[in-house]
């Protein structure tokens, strides 16, 4: 097979991109970590967690935080996999570069890595449901705190599939030629 200097240039972009935002994935995994440990350090003094407003803030801003986590992680695959895509189909047949197998139109995320990662965010907005439930519940009772706490995160989960599954996995979406 005849390579052109084009398609290796673009072949090279292509890689270069899907590399590079695999190293941005891992360096907001690395910057929300250290934004999450601030927050675990701050929820560790005893009379923050007697302040329920700020109890309450802390556990929202940690809910928040973790759901724009999420919903990264989420673009940041969902790209990679497009640039990798774009790079495997500048050749028409199997030639054995590492893209072949990203030529798949039905790309879904999966694997290991991708759901431990994405399971990090999930235990961090926890953590701040556990504290607006805490907070809450000096005004209205546990039961109600946990009910409230738990509603409020079933919505945020709503909302971050909508807009993994709805908003960005169609505009990532590319139809085959």
């Amino acid at each position: 097979m005849q390579l052109k200097p084009e398609s290796a240039t673009l072949y090279r972009a292509a890689i270069s991109l899907g590399a590079q935002e695999a190293q941005l994935i891992w360096t907001r995994h690395a910057g929300f970590i250290i934004m999450n440990g601030f927050l675990v350090s701050a929820l560790s003094n005893n009379e923050i967690r007697q302040q329920t407003i700020i109890l309450a803030v802390l556990g929202l801003i940690a809910l928040v935080l973790n759901c724009f986590w999420h919903i990264l992680n989420y673009a940041g695959w969902l790209y990679q996999h497009l640039f990798y895509r774009s790079a495997g189909e500048l050749f028409d047949s199997e030639i054995g570069l590492l893209t072949d197998r990203f030529r798949a139109k039905d790309f879904k995320h999966g694997g290991w890595i991708y759901w431990l990662a994405q399971t990090i965010p999930i235990m961090f907005s926890l953590m701040g449901i556990a504290c607006v439930g805490i907070a809450v519940s000096t005004c209205i009772g546990i039961a109600a705190s946990c009910v409230i706490g738990a509603s409020v995160w079933l919505i945020c989960a709503v909302v971050v599939w909508f807009v993994e599954y709805k908003v960005i996995a169609k505009q990532g979406a590319i139809e085959p030629a």
